[in-house]
């Protein structure tokens, strides 16, 4: 946990006159008059007055200079939200690389130290996804290894990092609540596993499994990522710019970030018009009777998915242009310092860090290989040098190569049923240890199911299998008495799919 740093403390108290704040009800300036004073003084107490305006440099106040830091004085200490990591498990997990998280969590030591008051305990995560994504979730950010690499400097990094962090330290609520995204995360999860293990068929239907099983894959994982307001967003760019520029960096690392962003939000409009496209070729199939597999509930879950996640969308073009008027209003008079490009190449320009990343990268193309039907070359990607080497560190990795494995026909039970006595065994690894197991063996199927559900800490997502299960070994009180619960979730998705693995049939 962290402590006051009274030094830190002491020095925020004489630069700008103000008691230690505390963090209650903190308010958003949007729909305001432009305040005079940046959004971090709300959190001083008394406020500082504004400085008079240098005719030269615009407006400027006391807030515009950084606090200066005694030498010796002691650092915040960096606390790992065990409720954030084991969260992950449900998803795509982590990936524990020593010195990629000895770096970020080094510069959200200089953010927490331009907080006027004790910094809220928080840690940074690197996921093993190649896609352009942070969030903030139980008091932990998150940052996927595809956004970090496409960074060019520290001021980036420290841009991303602020923006998060300042939700956690505004206490953000997600817009979407946990149960809110239950039936799409059901649905995309349940549903892909019925063309995941296909291996023959018309080709055609196999790509189109294939794209569409990437798809859901995508969104999938996207589901379970915390949405914020248009308002919580803003104050998080606000506040993420104060900490930013007090803790020495230039503001332009926020801008670049935002306009890396806006690059990417457009390839992600050119994603769904794809699916969109994709959707009507394969219902036009289905009407003439050529395509042997239903798409309609996958397309159905992709749209509701796409929907769901883009429902409050903010343009980072906006909030680029929000910004810049936002330091010209506060801190127009503050020297901007030069990108810090050095330190970052220092770590991700490393030959250890672009080997771990190379090996993500394999990772992920021997993934999209096995569901476009090319289990082989997944399999080749998958136990090459540079994946191989990733086993032990990342749990997705383990799974995919035991995933892989089993397309291949050549997975060893007794390896996934260890993988799955580890403390860091993700919900997929579970959940296919149960697909090897519920044909021939249901028993052992359910045994897997109740372990799962009591180490994820009783994920609604697992509802369904437990019902299915219970029901096929004939164990009807428990089957209703899981359906109780998952009506009790109030996700109408959910239950959909609780009731449909209600009606599996008893084995003889």
């Amino acid at each position: 946990m962290l402590r006051t740093l009274p030094l830190i403390i002491l020095v925020l108290i004489l630069s700008f006159g103000c008691k230690t704040p505390e963090l209650t009800n903190p308010k958003s300036w949007v729909g305001m008059d432009e305040p005079d004073t940046p959004f971090i003084d709300q959190f001083r107490n008394p406020a500082p007055e504004p400085c008079e305006a240098d005719p030269e440099t615009g407006p400027a106040t006391v807030a515009a200079k950084a606090p200066d830091v005694e030498e010796g004085a002691p650092a915040p200490t960096i606390a790992i939200p065990e409720k954030a990591l084991a969260g992950q498990r449900l998803t795509i997990g982590v990936a524990r690389n020593e010195a990629i998280e000895a770096y970020l969590n080094s510069v959200l030591e200089k953010l927490q130290r331009a907080w006027p008051g004790e910094p809220v305990p928080s840690y940074v995560f690197l996921r093993p996804s190649p896609e352009f994504g942070s969030f903030a979730a139980d008091h932990a950010v998150f940052v996927d290894y595809g956004l970090l690499r496409t960074l060019e400097s520290e001021d980036e990094v420290a841009a991303l990092l602020a923006h998060e962090y300042s939700h956690v330290l505004l206490g953000h609520q997600s817009l979407q609540s946990w149960s809110s995204l239950l039936g799409v995360a059901v649905d995309l999860y349940q549903t892909t596993a019925s063309v995941k293990y296909r291996t023959s068929g018309d080709q055609d239907n196999l790509l189109k499994d294939a794209a569409l099983s990437i798809a859901a894959d995508k969104l999938g994982q996207n589901a379970l990522i915390p949405v914020f307001s248009r308002d919580n967003e803003e104050d998080a760019d606000s506040l993420g710019t104060d900490l930013l520029i007090l803790s020495g960096y230039s503001p332009m690392g926020m801008v670049n970030l935002l306009q890396r962003v806006a690059d990417w939000e457009d390839r992600q409009e050119q994603l769904k018009e794809e699916i969109r496209k994709a959707e009507e070729e394969a219902r036009k199939a289905a009407k003439d009777g050529k395509d042997e597999l239903s798409m309609d509930k996958l397309f159905a879950d992709l749209g509701k998915a796409t929907n769901k996640i883009g429902r409050k969308h903010y343009a980072a073009k906006d909030r680029e242009s929000a910004v810049k008027q936002y330091v010209r209003t506060h801190y127009a008079g503050r020297p901007r310092n030069a990108l810090l490009t050095e330190p970052y190449q220092a770590v991700f320009g490393s030959g250890k860090v672009a080997q771990y990343f190379n090996g993500l990268d394999d990772m992920d193309n021997a993934k999209l290989a096995a569901i476009s039907g090319k289990p082989k070359d997944a399999l080749a990607l998958i136990r090459g040098k540079r994946c191989r080497t990733l086993i032990q560190d990342v749990p997705y990795v383990r799974y995919l190569d035991r995933d892989i494995a089993a397309r291949n026909k050549k997975l060893k039970l007794k390896t996934l049923e260890a993988d799955c006595q580890r403390d860091d065994t993700l919900l997929l690894e579970y959940r296919l240890l149960m697909i090897q197991y519920e044909a021939k063996a249901p028993k052992e199927a359910l045994a897997v199911a109740d372990t799962a559900y009591a180490s994820l800490d009783k994920p609604e997502l697992l509802l369904p299998d437990l019902i299915r299960l219970n029901k096929k070994l004939g164990n009807e009180s428990q089957s209703l008495g899981y359906l109780v619960t998952c009506k009790g979730s109030g996700d109408s998705g959910l239950i959909s799919s609780c009731q449909e693995n209600l009606n599996t049939e008893k084995e003889q």
